[in-house]
């Protein structure tokens, strides 16, 4: 048996999607609003 995993229909990421992955500006900004949608779902749940 072979552990490979082959994804042979997969999609190439764009050149959007990749300049967005390594744009640490872009994923500062992606982090804070993670962050804030997660300290919105905490304050709801503490009432």
């Amino acid at each position: 048996m072979s552990n490979v995993v082959t994804f042979t229909h997969a999609q190439a990421p764009t050149k959007r999607e990749l300049s967005a992955r390594t744009n640490l500006i872009y994923q500062l900004w992606r982090f804070l609003v993670l962050n804030i949608k997660m300290l919105k779902m905490v304050a709801k749940a503490h009432h």
